[in-house]
Formats: C-alpha cells, sequence, structure tokens
C-alpha cells in the first residue's frame, strides 16, 4: 500500500506523515525533502518559490522521472509499502498510482480552515503563506486535490482515526 498525503503549506502533511510512518513502522518520502535535497547537490536556490519553480519544471517537463526518483528515494519496490508527503498535482497523484500498480494508492487530503492556517502562519512567523500559495504548484491544492482524496481528514484527528478509516477502505474494497 502507498498511502499519498496533500493539503495546503501549514497544514500539518509532514507531520500526519512522520506520525504514520513511525507507528506504521513503514518508510516515508516527501516530494519537498526530494526538492530539497536536488537543490542543494546542485547549488540551486532554497527559497520556496524556487523549489516550487523546481517542482512545476519537474511535473511540466519530467514528470515519470520526478516520480519515479521521489518514489526510489524512499526505497520503495512494488513489495514495499510507503507514505509520500507532499502531493500537489492530479498529474503526479496520477502518476504514482500508474507508477504504484498493483499496490493500493490512498490519497489523503488534510483539509485546514483559514482561520487555523492563519494561527500558524504566526506560530511559524510566516508573512508570505499567502503569496506562495498563489503559485500553479499551490493551485491544484487548494481547489481539486481535495476531491480525488479517499480520505479528507481534520487537524484534529489521531493517526489512529485515520489508520482506522484506512482499514475501512480496505476491508470494504472501496479503492
Amino acid at each position: 500500500m502507498v498511502i499519498g498525503i496533500s493539503g495546503r503549506i501549514h497544514s500539518g502533511k509532514s507531520t500526519l506523515a512522520n506520525e504514520m510512518a513511525e507507528r506504521m513502522c513503514i518508510p516515508k518520502v516527501s516530494f519537498g525533502s526530494f526538492l530539497r535535497r536536488y537543490s542543494e547537490v546542485n547549488s540551486l536556490d532554497l527559497t520556496r518559490i524556487s523549489l516550487q519553480d523546481l517542482g512545476q519544471n519537474f511535473v511540466d517537463n519530467s514528470l515519470d522521472e520526478f516520480c519515479n526518483l521521489v518514489l526510489n528515494e524512499g526505497g520503495w519496490d512494488k513489495e514495499t509499502n510507503l507514505i509520500v508527503d507532499g502531493i500537489r498535482h492530479i498529474s503526479v497523484l496520477d502518476k504514482l498510482k500508474e507508477l504504484v500498480k498493483p499496490q493500493k494508492f490512498i490519497l489523503i487530503f488534510i483539509e485546514v480552515s483559514d482561520e487555523e492556517l492563519a494561527k500558524r502562519d504566526i506560530e511559524y512567523q510566516d508573512k508570505q503563506r499567502k503569496i506562495f500559495e498563489q503559485h500553479l504548484t499551490e493551485i491544484q491544492v487548494i481547489s481539486k486535490l481535495k476531491s480525488f482524496a479517499d480520505i479528507v481528514v481534520l487537524p484534529e484527528y489521531s493517526v489512529s482515526d485515520i489508520l482506522v478509516k484506512i482499514n475501512a477502505l480496505i476491508e470494504n474494497n472501496l479503492l
């Protein structure tokens, strides 16, 4: 099984991915971490906007390679479960589902209110989230990816709550 996690900036994607990976004892990989490492190795700018541009460039010009590189970074093979953090495009979602077949792919979308995001902006001292969310990489997260999710969760859901939902999907063959 491969579990993808999507949500807006500061929604808690990485926190959830880390907690689920630890609880389920399976590896986790992150599109954002991959892009940061790629940028470091290639002496590229590490600002959020530069990482967003780089990610969009991969999506536009080498989607298959991008998704395979990220899966490989997580040590994934057809026998391995994996959590994939940071899905931001429908095309990436579709490509990942294609690449991991015949394994089940579950997309979890974290829904966070604008009010909660504003609180997190203060906590993270981030005054630019709204600017970053106007980038092409964020548009589908905000407007479309939720409708593709197998599970939509709120920040207050525990990992146990989410695992119950995943098990119910699997047991009822709803994937």
